[in-house]
């Protein structure tokens, strides 16, 4: 059964989508916006990728350290399959030909 403040608070998250739809639908295609405007640069699409090779390594990194935690041995056995950071290391080195060493600190 449904309670009156259930009740009330769908048609509250109904009433704020209305309301926000039209700023939702501008932020989107600014967004988009951007990602052309990255994707059709190559320094600055490689600077962009750059953000995440350090999240991936960092990542890889603590799997490896912390690979006999209980949480992580089954993520460890994995990482040869879903590892990233040597990827990310070949397309920076293509994308920042020039800027590669400042970016990329081992």
């Amino acid at each position: 059964m449904t309670s009156t403040t259930e009740v009330q608070k769908k048609i509250l998250t109904d009433r704020l989508r209305q309301y926000t739809r039209g700023v939702h639908d501008e932020s989107d295609t600014i967004i988009n916006y951007k990602l052309i405007v990255t994707f059709a640069d190559r320094e600055l699409y490689g600077k962009a990728i750059s953000f995440f090779y350090h999240v991936y390594q960092t990542l890889e990194d603590l799997i490896k350290k912390y690979k006999e935690h209980p949480s992580l041995t089954k993520i460890y056995v994995l990482l040869p399959i879903i590892e990233r950071t040597g990827g990310f290391e070949s397309d920076l080195k293509f994308f920042l030909v020039r800027i590669y060493i400042y970016i990329y600190t081992p």
